[in-house]
């Protein structure tokens, strides 16, 4: 066996550009490679991976954090060699690790061997196992207790350190390498059982432990089932609520539990079509520094779209309306929308609040006279969220901040955040602050935190103070009354004397139409008394 250093894992491993994994996609419903058109018609679910591996390429670590991530959640892939596993629960004798240690790759049984080699050096030798029969008992001694380190659990962490450093790599050939295979086989590295498998698995617990930090709300269950729509049908939705009620959180989850699928774009409040393709390109991965060209990163964005199929979720949709304009401008960024996703048969989704999406819209008509029915004609689904939430649904929420919490407790601070402005955020206040103050003396969250942190976080407004009444002055029979003010009034008109008779009807007017039970319900002659009595 050849001795060479231990190689390390590439820490400037780069994040998989999203044009590529869209070249490659393109070139294989191109039907340049049959064998992966094959693959891709059998299991569609890999492209969704193959967008998953991008995605977690692009977040902080890098595919080395996630690769780690990986392998923590799935230890008993780690098969070993096949000396290895034809080893199982037999122990490891003298025989069995050098055996081991020619079956491991040189970087990694090097140093190991080169302990041993001082007391025998034909270990290197491709016919160590004849000398190995004949040694004499001092030298099998000698061996034995340089080696002696070795066990089960080290060989165990051995596999487990060359997969860290293969698999990074083998991820990206998967993703960019044209003529990659995308199913499991011999380009995968050695030691670890099933690494598609493993990686679809991944997927669907990570989506689960992703859903548990949002609480379902009404709101998180309409917006959901929107979306769940949108990307089965390939159409646009439109989802309209207001703030606070948990609407961006719910879209921020829902896409996070779908790295593979869908991106979440949150559209910036200018006229530029600049920052609007730079929010875009940021959510897909496209390295968007300082100054670069609008139509470079067009193309690119426009390229990307077309072969993903990947549903663009866009977050403060009111912003797609132009902010300032002048009677001849057109809406670009709606027209984008438009003809590069909607018509073409892409998943969309657009959140709003509907006081300023609306109105937006209308402003924009009456100053354009622009023909909106373009885009709106082509919204096949509108969603209204509700305006309230219950006390279950708050409960819920601050259960998601509390999980150790009392159910009394929880109702507190759902009582309190929704006689609050803030409704949503105010839990998350509310949450924030007790944490805080439970770190600070360095114990559990309590009701105790709870009950100081609400007058701070949701302060009470305090009732004007009351201007007391100035002392009552008793009576002095020795001073002299007050002289009042005389009254005087102003008149602007003089006053008529009151009729001493009855009065002639006015023109026009009939006396007889004058009901008296119209001076009230139940009212008759009866009940009058004469003037007489």
């Amino acid at each position: 066996m050849k001795g060479t250093n231990q190689s390390e894992p590439d820490v400037r491993l780069a994040p998989i550009r999203p044009e590529l994994v869209a070249g490659k996609l393109a070139s294989i419903r191109n039907y340049e490679y049959p064998e992966l058109l094959e693959q891709v018609n059998a299991k569609p679910r890999l492209v969704e991976l193959m967008w998953f591996i991008q995605a977690m390429s692009i977040r902080p670590g890098g595919l080395l954090k996630f690769t780690a991530d990986l392998l923590a959640e799935f230890p008993e892939r780690i098969i070993g060699t096949k000396s290895m596993r034809a080893i199982g629960a037999q122990g490891y004798n003298l025989e069995r690790k050098l055996t081991i240690l020619n079956e491991l790759p040189d970087e990694f049984s090097y140093e190991s061997l080169s302990k041993a080699r001082d007391v025998a050096p034909w270990l290197t030798s491709d016919y160590w196992k004849d000398e190995f029969a004949i040694i004499d008992t001092k030298t099998r001694r000698e061996l034995d207790a340089a080696l002696k380190h070795l066990d089960a659990e080290w060989f165990h962490k051995t596999c487990r350190g060359y997969v860290q450093g293969e698999l990074p790599q083998c991820l990206v050939a998967l993703c960019v390498q044209k003529d990659r295979p995308l199913a499991a086989g011999h380009s995968w590295p050695l030691y670890f059982d099933d690494p598609i498998g493993a990686l679809f698995e991944f997927m669907d617990r990570r989506a689960t432990k992703v859903q548990k930090r949002l609480a379902m709300t009404e709101v998180a269950k309409l917006i959901f089932d929107r979306l769940d729509y949108a990307l089965a049908e390939k159409v646009m939705v439109r989802i309209d609520g207001g703030s606070r009620f948990g609407k961006t959180e719910s879209l921020d989850t829902w896409c996070d539990m779908r790295p593979g699928l869908a991106r979440l774009v949150r559209v910036p409040c200018d006229n530029s079509m600049n920052s609007f393709f730079k929010r875009i390109g940021e959510a897909l991965g496209i390295d968007c520094s300082y100054g670069s060209n609008t139509g470079r990163l067009k193309e690119r964005i426009e390229y990307i779209v077309q072969h993903s199929g990947l549903f663009l979720c866009l977050d403060e949709g009111s912003f797609l309306v132009p902010q300032s304009y002048s009677q001849v401008t057109p809406p670009h960024r709606l027209n984008w929308v438009r003809t590069e996703i909607v018509d073409r048969k892409l998943p969309l989704a657009i959140a709003c609040t509907p006081q300023s999406f609306k109105p937006a819209i209308d402003r924009f008509i009456k100053k354009t006279g622009y023909a909106m029915e373009q885009f709106l004609g082509r919204e096949f689904l509108q969603c209204t969220l509700p305006k309230l939430l219950s006390e279950a649904d708050m409960i819920a929420v601050a259960r998601i901040h509390f999980p150790t919490m009392s159910e009394s407790t929880l109702g507190l601070i759902a009582n309190e955040a929704r006689i609050s402005e803030n409704y949503l955020q105010a839990v998350e206040a509310i949450a924030r602050r007790t944490r805080y103050l439970a770190e600070r003396r360095n114990s559990q969250p309590s009701l105790c935190d709870v009950e100081m942190a609400l007058p701070e976080v949701l302060p009470r407004t305090q009732p004007d103070a009351i201007t007391p009444a100035p002392p009552v002055e008793a009576p002095n029979p020795d001073r002299a009354p007050a002289r009042l003010p005389a009254l005087e009034r102003s008149l602007k008109t003089p006053l008529t004397a009151p009729a001493r008779a009855v009065q002639p009807a006015s023109k026009g007017e009939n006396l007889s139409g004058r009901s008296l039970r119209a001076a009230g319900p139940g009212r008759n002659l009866a009940e009058l008394v004469s003037a007489n009595s």
